[in-house]
């Protein structure tokens, strides 16, 4: 099953007012990189608004956009065009093998592999079954689903900006048999509508700060859910450790400000996790 971000409507704050006819040829020439190709085009829109409205049309406001989305998504390997053909086409025994090899592929489930299953445990330790998981800016973390012992009745959604991975993970969900909705959709404009069980926002809210500052408290803000797990990288993706657990403890505390969450620490490894509840 599919879900659809309605149209949405750009007006950057300050800058120029940008024409149509530019936004399109700028979205044009970023796309023809096959680095964002796969990345779906209303959230290039979005990015790309921002910076024609700023800059003006021109190869500087190119490579603008396109070092913006590469330290918002780009920098996360894309799956092999095949998964999908070869998740649909894995026997019942083949599949959890061939999930955790694809998983490996991408930086932050890869990152999450050696601890998967405990992760599940985590997560879902003290909480009532959830009717559904809302699982935003998803990568590849469904493809863990066979590590959890979850009823295929639970609907699983997965949204994400990346046309290979949501077509990996349709594959991949309708194989396990996963009640499921799939479907793009750029948190820069808000979250997906309605009430949400469980929202998993793993490692997304500082990719939505190199979007645009503040955008990560904003998501807080509107999301309609009870529970929400939020996951911070402890290391850079060159490996690097540089204070960042509490640089982000610091920028979480300031993002729920004022708002009725209560955060819980949550016990990971290799990851800094907070479970929010509402209060």
């Amino acid at each position: 099953m599919h879900a659809a971000q309605p149209a949405l409507s750009y007006a950057p704050d300050g800058g120029a007012a940008v024409s149509d006819e530019a936004l399109a040829a700028l979205v044009e020439q970023v796309r023809a990189g096959r680095e964002y190709a796969a990345l779906a085009p209303d959230f290039v829109i979005g990015i790309a608004a921002v910076e024609l409205a700023h800059r003006g049309p021109g190869k500087a406001t190119t490579k603008a956009v396109r070092s913006r989305l590469h330290q918002m998504v780009g920098a996360y390997e894309a799956p092999p065009a095949d998964a999908p053909a070869r998740l649909a086409a894995a026997s019942d025994e083949e599949l959890p093998a061939l999930a955790a090899q694809l998983r490996g592929r991408h930086a932050s489930t890869r990152e999450r592999e050696a601890a998967a299953a405990d992760f599940w445990s985590a997560v879902l330790a003290d909480l009532p079954q959830p009717v559904s998981i809302t699982d935003l800016a998803c990568g590849l973390q469904p493809l863990s689903l066979p590590l959890v012992d979850l009823p295929r009745d639970v609907l699983y959604r997965a949204f994400d900006v990346h046309l290979g991975i949501l077509a990996t993970a349709e594959a991949f969900l309708q194989r396990w048999g996963q009640t499921h909705e799939v479907g793009s959709w750029d948190l820069l404009a808000g979250p997906p509508p309605g009430g949400h069980d469980l929202v998993l926002l793993l490692k997304t809210l500082p990719c939505l700060e190199q979007g645009r500052r503040g955008a990560g408290r904003a998501l807080l803000a509107a999301l309609e859910a009870q529970t929400v797990i939020v996951t911070y990288p402890l290391r850079s993706l060159g490996g690097r450790q540089v204070g960042m657990a509490d640089h982000y403890r610091q920028q979480l505390a300031a993002s729920v400000d004022g708002m009725p969450w209560r955060v819980e620490p949550l016990d990971l490894r290799g990851e800094l996790g907070f479970r929010l509840r509402r209060a």
